[in-house]
């Protein structure tokens, strides 16, 4: 097997591009003044166009900053890795510059419309990149089937990718909600004994058919592969999450998370449908 080469300069380029959001983040935070990033914060009751487009650049605190920054490094890091190990960064490219543009006012609309219906007359000031950041880990879960499929088949995508979406919701399940410990462990339990099952049946399929040993090898790797990705996965979303997102306006926080996170998916699995030569879905 050939020794796949690295373009530096490519690769400058896209750290250069990855190191955009957190750079300006930070000098806004610490050099703007408080007008004008109040000019870019989007109020639910008073909607404007800079807000609509830039609250995601502008955040309550220095704490919220420094845990946004370090959420977008972390899920954008390993994005980008992944999307270079399938040689799809063209694909991540796009797919990121999407979200920094769509995402924004997409999900601060969605949250004026859900909370002008379910709570009328609640208000609140959007800041901060939560919504960003919860979409590339959404683009980063795209990327995590895509490779699965692409690398071993689409049972193990279905199967291995399904539970990590149900072990990462748990997980927040147990950070948002408190619900008693046994509830957790019991669906975690159960997500476990699935795919044990899936990959033992496989394993006993590929036996029966006589397969080669080496692709048995591929099906047991799978299960390591899963417990390091919802390892990382769930570790993104705890940090994501504020420790009482219940308590008064931090309401909109979770949903923005929410929200951010289904666009990710949705911007990604469109993007590779119609961006590149072969569709993972």
């Amino acid at each position: 097997m050939t020794e796949r080469r690295v373009d530096w300069m490519i690769l400058g380029l896209d750290v250069a591009g990855l190191l955009v959001v957190p750079v300006v983040v930070s000098l806004l935070h610490f050099t703007a003044t408080e007008s004008f990033l109040a000019s870019l914060t989007h109020y639910a009751d008073a909607t404007t166009l800079q807000g609509l487009f830039g609250h995601w650049a502008v955040h309550h605190s220095t704490a919220h900053l420094v845990g946004n920054v370090m959420g977008y490094g972390l899920v954008a890091g390993a994005a980008y890795g992944l999307a270079w190990l399938v040689k799809e960064r063209w694909w991540f490219r796009l797919s990121g510059l999407t979200i920094l543009v769509v995402v924004p006012p997409s999900t601060a609309l969605a949250s004026d419309l859900v909370f002008g219906w379910l709570l009328p007359g609640f208000s609140y000031a959007a800041r901060g990149a939560s919504a960003v950041v919860a979409a590339m880990l959404g683009l980063l879960y795209v990327l995590f089937l895509g490779f699965l499929q692409r690398e071993f088949d689409l049972r193990v995508a279905i199967s291995v990718g399904g539970n990590v979406l149900i072990g990462t919701l748990v997980g927040l399940l147990w950070v948002v909600g408190d619900p008693p410990w046994t509830t957790v462990v019991g669906i975690l339990g159960a997500g476990v004994a699935v795919l044990l099952f899936d990959v033992g049946s496989r394993i006993r399929s590929d036996q029966e058919r006589q397969r080669p040993a080496g692709r048995i090898h591929r099906v047991e790797a799978s299960l390591l592969l899963t417990t390091a990705v919802f390892t990382v996965l769930l570790a993104s979303a705890i940090a994501l999450v504020p420790a009482n997102p219940f308590a008064g306006p931090a309401i909109s926080n979770v949903y923005a998370h929410a929200t951010g996170f289904g666009m990710g998916i949705t911007v990604g699995g469109w993007g590779h449908r119609y961006w590149t030569a072969r569709s993972w879905f």
